[in-house]
């Protein structure tokens, strides 16, 4: 199968009159996932209303791989300039202002981001911010922000999500998707499995403060996820099939974040031992770790965690002050930042006596996760790095991650429990 317009009318209409109480509207003109369709890129964005001048963005693996796109632009009678990176793997302010201020000098009408991740984000942000058209080129599946109208972006050192805007149209070549690097199609896998730790996040976070829920956009996200997961485990990891089944889930799940207007769908406690990981590299000057690859690892580790929990038949509370003179020190130069975003304290929100008074629903939510080892084991199946060890992360990053990473969000998760019951399931 592969996405249509048609696919998007369907999932809209069955979101309507959601019970959730909200209207879902996807506003995206096109999206196009199938096997070698790059020459008819410049027809797609035509057909959706992009026209004249256009702004593309890339980095020299990502022109790379999308070989014949500058001719089927160029038969559309687009005019284009291009911003060029090397090799970008971090969406930093930088990357924004660069973009931002060869637009400028270009008078470009429109974007394209030509890659995936970090290229995407830099993209959307900077389209937000000068209100123009923006679309995406996919040319590997590797993570699931490809819908998203959000974009994690580093500044001043501390990773933030701002709210940008979701492409007018997305194109992917399975047969492009099919030649990327193991290695990100791995880690597009680990950032979908991700959403299994997310949404039990989110029901975590709904249940005790009241946080907007909606369990059709769940259930859809869920799905995507399970399909893709067991393909990964009988299917062929270099196939188009399997590429193109990964990016379909991919772009459901910015879908879901588009659709319930929040990034809860898709981001969790795993996602905030990720950004921990990153901001550290940035910190100690070592060469990023793909953003899925970390999700993956983290998943399977707060996995580990939220399932020791969920054996648990009572859970007793006792609160605890975060402890700033910790945290100043394994923040370090960033701790000025995590101050601000743990002011005030998030789990300040829950009543008291909240968490043992739902914990059976808290458990059930904690329960529906799979087991940390099933998440290794799928990511293994597609050729990734599946913990700290394999992926060279360093040990006490690990340890700081499970134990601190989670002030990296001002956010509720289970993992933010941790500091307010007396059991230490880490």
């Amino acid at each position: 199968m592969m996405f249509s317009m048609l696919d998007l009318k369907k999932i809209t209409e069955s979101l309507r009159d959601c019970p959730c109480g909200r209207k879902h509207e996807i506003n995206i003109r096109a999206l196009e996932i199938g096997f070698g369709n790059t020459p008819d890129t410049g027809r797609i964005l035509r057909d959706a209303g992009f026209d004249g001048a256009l702004h593309v963005v890339a980095d020299q693996n990502t022109l790379a791989a999308a070989a014949g796109i500058a001719d089927a632009l160029r038969t559309a009678r687009f005019r284009t300039t291009l911003t060029l990176f090397d090799d970008l793997q971090l969406a930093d302010i930088e990357g924004v202002e660069r973009v931002r201020r060869d637009i400028a000098r270009c008078g470009a009408k429109a974007v394209l981001s030509v890659g995936t991740g970090s290229l995407n984000d830099i993209c959307r942000f900077a389209a937000a911010q000068l209100d123009m058209p923006f679309a995406i080129y996919a040319t590997a599946p590797s993570m699931d922000g490809f819908a998203s109208v959000m974009a994690p972006i580093t500044q001043n050192g501390f990773k933030r999500t701002f709210p940008a805007k979701a492409p007018e149209v997305i194109i992917a070549d399975s047969a492009v998707l099919a030649k990327s690097p193991a290695v990100l199609k791995a880690a597009g896998l680990g950032d979908l499995l991700g959403k299994y730790t997310a949404h039990a996040d989110w029901e975590v976070a709904a249940c005790l403060t009241g946080e907007y829920y909606c369990e059709k956009i769940a259930s859809l996200t869920r799905a995507a996820v399970d399909d893709a997961a067991e393909l990964a485990r009988r299917s062929d990891a270099e196939s188009p099939e399997f590429s193109a089944s990964l990016m379909e889930a991919l772009v459901l799940s910015g879908l879901a974040m588009l659709l319930s207007g929040c990034t809860r769908p898709a981001s969790g406690a795993e996602h905030h031992i990720a950004h921990f990981w990153e901001m550290q590299y940035a910190l100690l000057g070592r060469p990023q770790v793909f953003h899925g690859k970390k999700v993956g690892i983290a998943a399977g580790l707060v996995a580990d965690v939220y399932n020791r929990l969920a054996q648990l038949d009572t859970i007793h509370e006792m609160r605890r002050p975060i402890d700033w003179t910790r945290l100043s020190t394994v923040y370090g130069a960033l701790w000025n930042e995590c101050r601000a975003e743990n002011t005030p304290n998030p789990v300040d929100a829950i009543p008291a006596g909240a968490v043992e008074k739902n914990w059976e629903t808290l458990r059930a939510a904690l329960a529906r996760v799979p087991k940390g080892d099933e998440i290794r084991a799928l990511i293994r199946r597609t050729g990734g790095a599946a913990t700290c060890a394999e992926a060279d992360i360093p040990a006490y990053l690990e340890d700081q991650g499970l134990r601190y990473g989670r002030y990296a969000r001002f956010r509720m998760t289970m993992m933010r429990l941790l500091d307010i019951i007396e059991e230490n399931p880490i």
